[in-house]
């Protein structure tokens, strides 16, 4: 199987996963009573992903990527079990538990996936592959969303989380087999002695100018990401309401559909640093609009762009390192660079309710349906601090130079 065609398969496959995703989503805020009990919620769901990537991410370059995407399959099984056995999925804290388990499993799916990617298809390929990669990450989790509100609106109480986890056992069973049929035939043989360690990876990071700039960049970046990831969900369903919220999500699928000849842009193949550092501060901007307007159809227009510059982004940013890093060192070097650049999203997430605080004045102790207007502000707040922060890095960003992953010697 070509990398393309599994890439496809794996992202229509993906919808029942980013389905059950919202509706843990839409259960751990109906769940969570006040605000700090959501962003609580929230890093429980996240840290530990980035955890274990900072800890065993590097040692996926001692072997072949395929059984990564085998294993990262067939994590979750467990966890829909044992829900499915118990017949309840209820509780903020074991709803954020799950929420964590489908994060790992989804990082980790990435790490394998674009470190192992140049083995799999020749460098001039790549573009489309990440292209590809990103459209259905954004395009399918939009989907399954969807999905995830219409049947939360038909099917009431928990009975739609214990039907999805059901499909999306069955899904991970199938799915389980599907990386061995990659081409092997550019596969390392074999595991490496040594995988490079993580000073040696931060070290070759910070040698190299592009991608130092690019790993700055996205430190500061991801922390207007993290804090807006905190603030968006509860501002668009209290603003728009579940029912709307669904054609917010239809507007940003339509958006990573209108990506699809961005990709074949020559800017996006030949400097995709441009499109990283004009697509954050243009998905900046759209977020300082997001918090300042309520009218549906703003909001749906914004949401169509996100979606867009949500495929792009890591489009571009994610071929930029493939060219310019070794292929037997990728995935020490790609987990050292999540790290980095993540590390940030759980401080945003405090951050995020810090500002809703102090800058609006909110009581931590006030329900969230009562914070539409609150939240909105602090979003604003948080685009238009990242903009001029996105337009220093454009003005400073090295031109490429000759990729690092040509000429350098895995070792």
């Amino acid at each position: 199987m070509q990398l393309p065609h599994y890439l496809h398969l794996r992202g229509i496959l993906g919808i029942p996963n980013a389905t059950l995703a919202f509706m843990l989503t839409v259960a751990q805020f109906k769940a969570a009573a006040h605000f700090p009990a959501f962003v609580g919620a929230f890093l429980l769901a996240t840290v530990p992903a980035l955890v274990l990537m900072v800890l065993v991410g590097r040692q996926l370059d001692r072997f072949d990527k395929r059984h990564a995407l085998v294993l990262m399959e067939l994590l979750p099984i467990p966890m829909f079990l044992l829900i499915l056995t118990q017949g309840q999925a209820n509780g903020l804290w074991t709803i954020s538990l799950q929420m964590a388990v489908l994060n790992i499993s989804g990082t980790f799916r990435w790490l394998s996936t674009s470190s192992g990617m140049a083995h799999w298809t020749a460098h001039a390929s790549l573009p489309r592959c990440n292209a590809i990669q990103e459209f259905w990450r954004t395009f399918t989790t939009v989907i399954g969303t969807l999905i995830g509100g219409t049947l939360i609106g038909v099917v009431p109480g928990s009975t739609t989380l214990l039907l999805m986890m059901g499909v999306c056992l069955s899904v991970s069973l199938c799915m389980a087999g599907l990386p061995l049929l990659l081409s092997s035939g550019a596969t390392p043989d074999g595991r490496r002695p040594m995988p490079l360690n993580r000073t040696g990876a931060a070290r070759f990071i910070f040698r190299d100018p592009q991608l130092r700039t690019l790993t700055l960049f996205f430190v500061f970046f991801n922390v207007a990401l993290g804090a807006s990831a905190v603030l968006l969900t509860p501002y668009l369903l209290n603003t728009l309401g579940p029912g709307h919220y669904a054609f917010y999500l239809a507007a940003q699928a339509l958006g990573a559909a209108a990506a699809v000849p961005v990709f074949r842009m020559p800017a996006f193949k030949h400097r995709p640093e441009r499109v990283v550092f004009g697509g954050s501060a243009a998905y900046a901007l759209g977020l300082m609009l997001m918090g300042t307007q309520v009218h549906e159809t703003t909001l749906l227009s914004v949401g169509a762009v996100l979606g867009l510059l949500g495929a792009c982004i890591p489009a571009a940013s994610n071929t930029l390192w493939q060219r310019r890093t070794p292929q037997g060192d990728q995935a020490a070097v790609f987990s050292v660079r999540l790290a980095l650049s993540l590390a940030p999203v759980p401080v945003a997430a405090l951050v995020a309710a810090g500002l809703l605080q102090t800058v609006t004045g909110a009581a931590a102790s006030a329900p969230l349906s009562s914070l539409s207007q609150q939240i909105g502000l602090a979003i604003a707040c948080i685009g238009l601090g990242a903009i001029p922060v996105c337009l220093l890095f454009a003005a400073a960003s090295t031109p490429p130079q000759a990729h690092a992953g040509q000429h350098q010697t895995n070792h």
